[in-house]
């Protein structure tokens, strides 16, 4: 796909980082562009962003942890703009940069599996069926990094 004016992206963690890049850089392009995220708060300001610069920006909380979280995202995404062309499984995190591995608590052990492994999964359980379903050009991207 070169030419994304007229088209749909969703990228979850599009509050901050790469996803709120991937998002201006797709409005600017012409894309209309879902953002998603966990932080509420983040991401209506991420989308106001767009907006004042012209973008045609929709904000959509959800949790890449939840699969129930994903699917009413997939579901809303849809009701309210008929087609995505793109999806980006961006949301992820680093549970520590520093210290001895083995240290590590193990909570922060379960929410980096949950958000950087499930989040992909449950991502493309949400989205590849109705990407397929309605036909023509689309693309699934994950999005990965070394704490991933």
């Amino acid at each position: 796909m070169q030419d994304f004016s007229g088209k749909t992206a969703l990228i979850t963690g599009a509050a901050s980082g790469v996803g709120r890049a991937l998002a201006e850089l797709l409005s600017s392009e012409g894309a209309r562009v879902v953002l998603s995220d966990i932080e509420a708060p983040a991401l209506e300001r991420a989308v106001e962003a767009i907006k004042a610069q012209g973008g045609d920006a929709l904000g959509l909380v959800a949790d890449v942890a939840d699969q129930a979280s994903m699917d009413k995202l997939a579901e809303q995404a849809w009701a309210h703009c008929g087609e995505i062309h793109l999806v980006f499984a961006n949301a992820g995190v680093g549970t520590r940069e520093t210290g001895m591995m083995w240290e590590y608590p193990l909570n922060d052990w379960k929410w980096g599996f949950n958000v950087n492994t499930w989040g992909v999964i449950h991502s493309i359980r949400a989205f590849m069926p109705r990407l397929v379903a309605q036909g023509g050009e689309a693309h699934f991207v994950v999005t990965g990094s070394g704490n991933g």
